[in-house]
């Protein structure tokens, strides 16, 4: 038999993370795509990482969709609705394929500030993943791949950070060491974060973590940023599905 894996980081803009915490069944991120290869492969496993709120672990009920496109790979499906809002979107209706439940039981217990679901051996509510997925024939970005969607509502997750930064006002372009105070920066972003400000405003890809007040960037600063702009990372949750091709 054949496996293989597919990473799923879907954007999760900062605003929508700032604006309030999610109620049940509030849209968590919207159509999100990603290739795997041509043909019928079998769902075997999905793992769900989520970020803590500002390092303190949460374990929600999460429940993952799955879409093609249609016409031939030209048409993706429409928007479920907006984020951190209920799903009130139309039109994709005829895109949707499938869906797993990951619920808060799910979670396996022992981080501190990083939650982990797996489905694939022995989940607690016994729903393990057992679906067959296929695209449209060579949909996909590169020839012999077929592209899929993601999209999930969810429980009461809260990402709304505490976060904020120490220092005064700078333009676009003028520093790679930010300072932050409010939350130890160790617990709330990691290497290779993309952070933004609560009002979108781009900040840029974490390269290192010097300490609590210290995160360090891969380049200058993307946009304008402000003292006390509150800071999000863009991608705080994380699907890896794991397939059989059968093979």
């Amino acid at each position: 038999m054949g496996y293989f894996t597919v990473t799923v980081e879907p954007t999760m803009v900062a605003s929508k993370q700032h604006t309030a915490a999610f109620s049940a069944k509030d849209i968590l991120f919207d159509w999100t795509s990603f290739d795997m290869p041509k043909g019928t492969s079998k769902l075997i496993d999905v793992v769900l990482v989520a970020r803590g709120t500002d390092g303190v672990y949460q374990e929600k009920d999460t429940v993952i969709y799955f879409a093609k496109t249609k016409d031939s790979g030209t048409t993706a499906p429409s928007s479920i609705g907006t984020v951190n809002a209920t799903a009130n979107g139309v039109g994709y209706f005829d895109h949707v394929i499938g869906a797993i439940q990951v619920s808060a039981t799910d979670f396996k217990e022992g981080l501190d500030s990083l939650s982990v679901a797996s489905l694939g051996h022995g989940a607690a509510t016994n729903q393990g993943p057992n679906l067959l997925l296929h695209g449209e024939p060579d949909s996909g970005t590169n020839v012999g791949y077929d592209k899929l969607y993601v999209a999930a509502t969810c429980g009461a997750y809260d990402f709304r950070s505490g976060m904020q930064v120490n220092e005064t006002t700078f333009a676009a372009g003028a520093q790679t060491t930010i300072t932050v105070d409010g939350v130890d920066a160790t617990l709330a972003f990691a290497p290779g974060d993309v952070i933004h400000a609560h009002d979108d405003a781009v900040l840029g890809t974490v390269s290192s973590i010097t300490n609590a007040t210290k995160i360090v960037l891969t380049a200058a600063n993307t946009a304008a940023i402000e003292n006390n702009d509150y800071l999000y990372n863009i991608t705080p949750i994380k699907i890896i599905l794991c397939f059989d091709d059968g093979k």
